[in-house]
């Protein structure tokens, strides 16, 4: 679990290129450190992508919740991206599914 750099306390958090971070229990997405608003169900699938290399169709769909929706929470999570101007992509694996892109 990596530490907190001021003050040494252990952060669970997962961290990408050092701006876009998540923190698990409850599940928050951060971006430069400014806490992004999402609901439940898109924080808990950014805070996947994050921690993982690529997301299937199917571990997208049992992290969100709901049978053929990977494609909807993809396109609002870029919508969100793209809202905030944070230069972080999502990319399609074709063939396997979703990995974040810088």
């Amino acid at each position: 679990m990596p530490a907190c750099p001021s003050c040494g306390r252990p952060m669970p958090a997962f961290l990408l290129d050092g701006r876009l971070m998540a923190t698990e229990q409850p599940t928050v997405i951060y971006w430069q450190g400014i806490a992004l608003d999402l609901s439940g169900a898109k924080a808990r699938l950014m805070a996947a992508l994050i921690r993982r290399e690529t997301l299937s169709h199917a571990m997208i769909e049992a992290i969100a919740g709901g049978a053929n929706t990977a494609k909807v929470h993809i396109c609002n999570l870029r919508r969100i991206l793209r809202a905030h101007a944070i230069p972080v992509t999502i990319i399609c694996e074709r063939g396997w599914g979703y990995r974040l892109g810088g």
